[in-house]
């Protein structure tokens, strides 16, 4: 009997690395594309991205994700790339109160249509980035399919609300009630 590797709550380095390879590879072709914060992918390396442009690129990229289809196209993907990049179509666009943390990941409930996803990071914990915010946190958020599990791109809007005790336990109860009839959803 071979042993498993533990589940955690965020990525392990090398799905982390693919999956930035991904997306920032079709955040590119979208940014030179329409000439978006196209000074973003000059050599610069050591300082990082400025999540604002970022931001307007994911923008464009999940208002119209026909764009990753051009995108597949053109770069000429290897089998695993491409079947990653193909899945970001189906990502889901919204509103989500982040309910809890768990070894797992990280409670996003759809106020849109109550659907109860089960979210890792992908570099740090939500548990990390949310340390010093009472749950639960409302946030924009793209959630995206990547290798089995659900993820976001990353670039999450934070609402700086303090959720009442009625909303709070009505969470709770989605939560357990997804649990319960086992309908959270672990991918896309």
């Amino acid at each position: 009997m071979g042993s498993r590797a533990p589940i955690t709550s965020i990525l392990d380095k090398d799905e982390s690395r693919l999956f930035f390879d991904v997306i920032f590879g079709l955040f590119e072709f979208v940014s030179r594309k329409y000439n978006i914060a196209t000074e973003l992918w000059e050599d610069n390396p050591g300082k990082g991205y400025n999540v604002n442009k970022l931001k307007q690129i994911a923008n464009e990229v999940w208002s119209h994700t026909d764009l990753i289809d051009e995108y597949i196209a053109s770069a000429k993907l290897p089998c695993p790339q491409r079947e990653i990049a193909t899945g970001f179509k189906s990502c889901c666009q919204g509103k989500y109160f982040i309910e809890r943390h768990l070894k797992q990941g990280s409670v996003f409930i759809s106020p849109a249509d109550n659907n109860v996803y089960m979210v890792r990071g992908l570099v740090s914990t939500f548990d990390e980035m949310f340390d010093d915010m009472r749950l639960p946190v409302v946030v924009d958020a793209v959630l995206l399919p990547f290798c089995g599990k659900i993820v976001t791109d990353g670039l999450m809007n934070v609402y700086p609300v303090i959720i009442g005790k009625a909303l709070t336990s009505e969470l709770k109860n989605m939560y357990m009630t997804a649990k319960q009839s086992r309908s959270i959803r672990y991918s896309l």
